[in-house]
């Protein structure tokens, strides 16, 4: 079975936690989320998958779970 993760946060850990999941055969990077859409953008191509708004990760049901790599008072 594969897992399919929703990523809030393209930032610094957020591409550590996009690397790990790429880096495991039965986990995706379905979508990302950032407030700076250049920066989500940016990592969804990289990891091949969608840039989406965090209501919408939220709401897919095809997302399984969801890494929080947003900022500490966010």
């Amino acid at each position: 079975m594969t897992m399919t993760f929703g990523l809030l946060g393209a930032g610094r850990i957020g591409k550590v936690h996009a690397r790990a999941v790429r880096g495991n055969p039965h986990a995706r990077l379905g979508a990302v989320a950032d407030a700076l859409p250049a920066a989500a953008q940016a990592l969804a191509a990289e990891h091949g998958c969608a840039v989406a708004s965090i209501d919408a990760i939220l709401a897919d049901p095809g997302i399984d779970a969801i890494i929080i790599c947003t900022p500490t008072d966010t």
